[in-house]
């Protein structure tokens, strides 16, 4: 199927109904299968009251035992048939929907990955996730309009015929009813449709908040404001529940004439047909037949009702695809010109910047965002005059553009996916030619890998890794230090190897030392292509054959590095690393302390390896290669071999029990009172067949009394009476149970939510974003849907059973008996469906997540796919997913096309079973004829309530394993019960601190959470002496810091700096040793509590889809505008002042301003001003700011933060000049302690990071 793709026309997508079209014309032979089989089972359900009324006619009646026999065994045949037939439709059908469904996901996939970059600003992941995991399924539902739905029309016609052949007087009634039922179901399915398309909005709107919250997860676990973002959730799923009450109140009445209608219109014609029969103008055979003829329309009138209601919701899912799909790309080019045939000069003329062929040139200027620019007209991502020898980018071709010019921005997303698929991007790891290595290719793709690995200097992320290349990296390298991260990005794009390369920042995040090896090897790795690296470092500039300098946006000097030194006044103060003391107080502390440097840690140095990063152990100094596997697990923030994507965990099903119990308790005067109305409801059902017997015994007699008319008037008001008030019955226990499954869904989404927030961060960072977003949405309607309509149905469709059985049992026990033994063969096959339901649907669950991912990461990396031309990759990816997915469907599907025939089959059993008994007892005159028709008639109505159990039973199966997976979050143990204790105080005192990033075999639980030890047990790396055991990646840390000073953590990438900060804000907790504020563990601290003390703010950034001033209330929720306007002057954040609407502007992806990754930063620094914890960590909070804007930031926050607590995790050495002490790291241990003029006279690994970061020079 995947092969035969093609993406809808324009015209496809015209309109809502268009788009239907499409994808009923996209499978014409198996709608045409579907059709065919719906036809002939409609068809054949109109075959059985027939059979039936020639067995009595001709059989019972006659007392014809041979005449018996022959017509029971065609009613057993005709069920064979019906039931095989029926399988059949239902495996056609289920094929048609899941076709439907991910055709729709590959259009929207392929759409996103047609408009690349042009889609920022104009869809979120929210909006794409809900429709591939939601509007796909309610689209999908309305293919059954194509199957059952064109039966059912036939089925109606076929009946109509054959009741002409009877009376054309209830041919015409029968032809009349159901237009009629049809014009009063109308106006109905109209007020659906509308009221369908607000929740709908409401839904998505729902969705992308739940989307947005786990994307922006990690934030709050350092900043806090988790209960305020749960306040606005609970806010937007309240108006998706009264929205909800107003679906209901809809459906409640389309589902009740849907049922009580035909019912009414079999009243109707009963009564007709009684009246002829008892005017002896029709045969008692022939009135059985009528009433199994018009019994049996309720089936084929259903389907009609629910396939109108159907595409009425598929109407509104399609007008939210259809949208989407009408996106086109911006007007930035559409060209069809060649691009120059060899390297050619790029020229900006809105800069002035000119670009060599064939050399590194590097821009720089005193505004970051001036330089970034350049690079977005040269890389044509923005509309310009830009061009390429001589040509205008955007008249080149966009694939021949993109195939020879990459963009490599400092932010590209990273997709989910081992660290070799990673790094090859649009390449398939299988198929890169290489220049050598073995047969099957690899070899050769690893040969490539490698160096490009080595030359970003990602070496030691790779060999830290359990698996190497092989090793798994979520979406966005979550697992991954900031360094980490760019690394990998930059050994991407060197491995793409495109003829230009514009870089933006590819070092910021990295120490000096690794910055310098980063910049030389960029350097070899790019001789005789075209390079444009943005940055203000030096390292980065002397390698640069080419410095730009920029002001003002446009070019102020040109010419090498020492060149400009020398002649641009300007440019030397930009890039000098020359350092000014801050004003007094300005530092936290209020002074500088004299710094000591730690003798204890004198034997454990640090130096440079030849590879230009640090190399350190616990146990002295090692080189190369040899000392990266040697502190394997050490080197990185996320090492020692850890899963980087831990599924996770789902409930058993004694949870899921216990669960739905306790929401049906918490409703259920509510839930009574839909099971006692659906009851009732049931037995005013059960009148008509109760009847039809008194009315067979009553006509039997000699025809023409005044009498028996009379009766058959009297007993067919009473059946009219008791059809109209199941209707209103049926009615108010809808609309009652709509209610109740409404507010159910509210408190399991909004409980979801509420436990997802409290998931313990190292679960939040492994699990993948999908799952979660997966479990709250589509797992969470269907459980809702399972309350609010499978659990009533079920055990109303039991209770209609029970009085079935019970009524054949008042009639005679004998009946009841043989009638009731031959249902032994349904819970047989239902007992082996159930044994193995449950896997196979949490198997879809997982599928569904995976494509959750894909279809979020088609959105958040849509720029990336353009940049390094990753369509085809993603898509191959993608259809990867879809595969899966489909499989999982099929191997239920699987399961369903044994147990639907097998019960189909056993339905027939009851009917003949009366029938030969009752025959036998006929003859003895042990029981009258009309007992033993209403026998056969109440078995033939058994099947609607039995199939009412087997289909919720289905959809039972699939809700209890997405109930399983939303209640699976509880099933995460806590990390210790929250302490009551007040800290005394603000020192933060760190202890022999080990700590360990989980491994798999480490003998936990498959489902326990990583880096956690489940309760009662030894973590498996404990031992006794504390000592360092492999996985660490922090050794006997100890540190105390005092209250209200500045402490800078500066050292290598991969130091373990980056885990520190976690330990120090609470986020993890140690292996061994302690992390106390106040003389209180941290991480015992309530999270609310915690927050109010210490913030973590890192430089993943996030904005969350909202206001301005929303982003900044998460924060501290009773802040004034005064409160919010003076946190966003203290950071810098002026842009804020020209946004159209101030604080209430909306912020985010659609319809709002859109923060770059400085403004981001600005506003998580604001945010932490208006937190006022007493401990700040900033965990490179300001990498993205350009260094003249970080260090003014920087400068502002200490002043802001004056008397707070300051630990400054950073890469620019600038800040560790300013603080009051500084803590060296590297290989997880802190191997020198003091102040900045104390270390650098001591000589030793800062001292010597210090003349890197000043390019070699010395002070």
């Amino acid at each position: 199927m995947a092969d035969t793709f093609r993406p809808p026309a324009a015209k496809d997508i015209r309109t809502p109904l268009r788009f239907l079209l499409w994808l009923v014309a996209c499978q014409r032979r198996r709608v045409a299968a579907g059709a065919v089989l719906g036809i002939t089972w409609m068809t054949g359900l109109a075959v059985p009251p027939y059979l039936l009324s020639r067995a009595v006619d001709d059989g019972l009646k006659a007392r014809d035992t041979t005449a018996l026999l022959a017509w029971t065994a065609a009613v057993f045949a005709m069920g064979a048939v019906n039931a095989a037939v029926g399988a059949a439709r239902h495996r056609t059908m289920t094929r048609i929907r899941i076709d439907a469904s991910f055709r729709t996901v590959r259009a929207t996939l392929a759409r996103a990955s047609a408009l690349g970059n042009a889609l920022h600003g104009r869809a979120t992941a929210g909006e794409i996730v809900t429709i591939g995991v939601g509007d796909v399924q309610v689209i999908a539902r309305s293919m059954t309009a194509t199957g059952p739905g064109v039966g059912a029309v036939v089925a109606y016609l076929v009946v109509a015929g054959l009741l002409l052949g009877i009376s054309p007087l209830l041919a015409a009634v029968v032809l009349a009813g159901v237009p009629l039922l049809a014009a009063a179901i109308g106006p109905l399915q109209r007020q659906l449709r509308g009221a369908g398309a607000d929740y709908r909005e409401e839904q998505g709107a729902l969705t992308a908040l739940l989307v947005d919250l786990v994307t922006g997860l990690r934030v709050l676990n350092g900043l806090g404001g988790k209960e305020v973002y749960a306040g606005r959730y609970r806010q937007r799923s309240g108006a998706l529940r009264a929205q909800g009450y107003r679906v209901g109140a809809v459906t409640s009445w389309v589902g009740a004439l849907a049922t009580g209608g035909p019912a009414l219109f079999l009243a109707l014609v009963t009564w007709l047909a009684a009246r002829m029969a008892a005017e002896g103008t029709l045969a008692i055979g022939d009135l059985i037949a009528v009433y199994g003829y018009t019994a049996m329309l309720v089936v084929p009138v259903a389907s009609l009702i629910e396939a109108g209601s159907d595409i009425a919701r598929a109407l509104v899912s399609a007008r939210r695809v259809t949208g989407f799909l009408a996106l086109r790309p911006q007007a930035r080019h559409a060209g069809t010109r060649q691009p120059p045939s060899g390297p050619a000069e790029l020229y900006d003329p809105a800069s002035g910047v000119r670009v060599r062929p064939g050399g590194l040139t590097a821009l720089t200027g005193a505004r970051a965002a001036d330089a970034a620019e350049v690079v977005e007209r040269l890389g044509c991502f923005t509309p310009s005059d830009a061009c390429w020898g001589g040509i205008r980018l955007d008249t080149i071709a966009p694939e021949q553009l993109r195939e020879r010019i990459l963009v490599a921005d400092n932010d590209a997303y990273l997709f989910a996916g081992s660290v070799r698929e990673i790094v090859a991007g649009r390449r398939p790891p299988d198929k890169d030619s290489g220049d050598g290595g073995d047969s099957t290719g690899k070899g050769d793709t690893d040969r490539g890998v490698r160096a490009a690995v080595h030359s970003a200097v990602a070496t030691d992320i790779v060999q830290a890794l359990r698996d190497a290349l092989d090793s798994a990296v979520t979406a966005q390298g979550g697992s991954l230090s900031g360094g980490q991260r760019q690394r990998l990005r930059l050994a991407r794009a060197l491995y793409a190897r495109p003829e230009v390369l514009l870089a933006v920042e590819p070092t910021s995040a990295v120490d000096a030392h690794t910055e310098a090896a980063m910049a030389a090897r960029l350097r070899t790795a790019r001789t005789g292509l075209t390079t444009v690296v943005t940055t203000s470092s030096p390292l980065v500039l002397e390698q640069a054959d080419t410095v730009v300098h920029l002001m003002a946006g446009r070019v102020a000097a040109a010419g090498s590095h020492h060149e400009l030194l020398r002649t641009e006044a300007g440019y030397r103060a930009l890039v000098s690393r020359a350092t000014q003391e801050p004003e007094p107080g300005a530092a936290g502390g209020g002074g500088r302390p004299e710094g000591v440097v730690r003798p204890e840690l004198s034997g454990c140095p640090v130096s440079v390896s030849r590879a230009g990063g640090w190399v350190g152990c616990p146990g002295g100094v090692r080189r190369g290669r040899r000392a990266a596997r040697g502190c394997r697990g050490a080197g990185i923030v996320r090492g020692g071999g850890v899963p980087v994507s831990t599924p996770l965990p789902v409930a058993d099903p004694a949870r899921v029990r216990r669960a739905a119990i306790g929401e049906v308790r918490t409703d259920k005067g509510a839930f009574t009172a839909v099971l006692a109305l659906n009851a009732l409801a049931a037995a005013a059902g059960l009148v008509g067949p109760w009847l039809l017997g008194t009315i067979v015994n009553t006509v039997k007699a000699p025809p023409g009394g005044r009498g028996a008319v009379t009766t058959v008037n009297r007993l067919a008001l009473v059946i009219v009476a008791a059809t109209l008030a199941q209707i209103v019955l049926s009615r108010w226990a809808l609309r009652l149970a709509a209610g109740f499954g409404e507010r159910a869904a509210a408190r399991i989404r909004e409980r979801f939510v509420d436990r997802m927030l409290t998931l313990p961060a190292v679960v939040v960072e492994h699990a993948p974003a999908g799952d979660l977003a997966t479990r709250g949405t589509t797992d969470v309607d269907a459980v809702a849907t399972a309350l609010r309509s499978a659990a009533p149905e079920v055990l109303i469709a039991a209770v209609q059973a029970l009085f079935i059985v019970g009524a054949v049992f008042v009639l005679n026990p004998l009946l009841g008996g043989c009638g009731l033994s031959c249902l032994v063969a349904v819970a047989v096959a239902l007992r082996w469906y159930l044994r193995r339901g449950r896997p196979g649907y949490l198997a879809e669950g997982a599928t569904n997540s995976v494509l959750a991912e894909v279809l979020a990461g088609a959105v958040d990396g849509a720029r990336t796919v353009e940049a390094l031309r990753l369509e085809e990759r993603r898509l191959a990816i993608a259809e990867a997913a879809i595969a899966r997915a489909r499989a999982a469907r099929l191997r239920t599907l699987g399961l369903r096309s044994v147990l639907f025939p097998a019960v189909d089959i056993s339905y027939t059993l009851p009917v003949v079973g009366v029938l030969l008994v009752g025959g036998a007892l006929y003859d003895r005159g042990a029981v009258g004829l009309g007992a033993v028709v209403a026998s056969t008639v109440y078995f033939r109505q058994l099947i609607g309530p039995m199939d009412t159990i087997l289909l919720w039973v289905e959809q039972l199966q699939s809700s209890t394993a997405s109930y399983a997976r939303v209640e699976g979050l509880a099933a995460v143990p806590e990390d210790a019960t929250p302490t009551t204790a007040e800290p005394a105080g603000d020192r933060i005192e760190v202890t022999g601190v080990r700590y360990a990033y989980r491994r798999p075999g480490d003998g936990l639980p498959a489902d326990a959470p990583p880096g956690r030890t489940p309760p009662g047990q030894t973590p498996p790396t404990q031992t006794p002496s504390g000592q360092t055991v492999p996985g660490d990646v922090l050794h006997g840390v100890d540190l105390g810091i005092r209250p209200g000073e500045r402490l800078a953590v500066v050292g290598p990438s991969g130091a373990g700096k980056s885990t520190l900060g976690r330990l120090l804000a609470g986020i993890d907790r140690p292996r061994t040793g302690t992390v106390t504020v106040g003389g209180v563990p941290v991480a015992d601290l309530p999270p609310e509590r915690l927050r109010r003390q210490i913030a973590l703010i890192t430089q993943e950034h996030h904005v969350f889809h909202d206001t301005l001033r929303n982003n900044l209330l998460l924060a501290r929720p009773t802040a004034t505008d005064a409160h919010l306007h003076a946190a966003l002057a203290a950071v810098g954040a002026g842009w804020t002042a020209g946004l159209p609407a101030g604080l209430d502007t909306a912020l985010g992806e659609v319809g709002g301003h859109r923060p770059d990754g400085s403004q981001a930063q600005q506003l998580a620094l604001a945010r932490v001003i208006l937190a006022d914890p007493h401990t700040v960590i900033l965990d490179e909070a300001t990498a993205l700011l350009d260094p003249a804007t970080a260090r003014t930031t920087e400068r502002a926050l200490a002043a802001a933060l004056r008397g707070r607590t300051v630990i400054a995790i950073a890469h620019r050495l600038h800040t560790a000049h300013d603080a009051d002490r500084i803590a060296v790291m590297a290989a997880g241990v802190v191997t020198e302690l003091g102040t900045h003029d104390a270390l650098v006279a001591a000589g030793g690994g800062y001292a010597a990071l210090w003349r890197t970061w000043h390019g070699g020079a010395r002070e």
